[in-house]
């Protein structure tokens, strides 16, 4: 997709994830890296036309999910160390407990 000022370049290689690059006409003039890749832009566009195979992220769904999920858990297990060394340390009373059943009540 493109027009007068753009180049939008959508990836859909299968079973992997869908990349998108943009790049701007006057882009194509300097030799500045695009963002999420490591060719320039002339590189870019050269790439999609004659190697293709070169812009396959090579990431499948499930690989970005399990990549996303290593993540989440590494960032809770740091709060969970922040929390429970700036936590004090208290201790509940002997009498309190969770309510281990429910009342019933019965309307007539």
């Amino acid at each position: 997709m493109s027009d007068f000022r753009r180049i939008i370049i959508h990836t859909n290689f299968t079973n992997s994830i869908s990349r998108t690059y943009e790049i701007g006409i006057d882009d194509l003039l300097t030799g500045d890296l695009v963002p999420g890749i490591r060719l320039t832009a002339l590189e870019l566009l050269r790439a999609c036309f004659f190697y293709p195979e070169t812009l396959d992220p090579k990431l499948t769904p499930e690989e970005l999910t399990k990549d996303a999920a290593m993540q989440v858990a590494r960032l809770a297990k740091v709060l969970r160390a922040e929390r429970d060394r700036d936590a004090p340390l208290t201790r509940l009373p002997d009498n309190a407990r969770w309510p281990t059943r429910m009342s019933k009540f019965r309307v007539f």
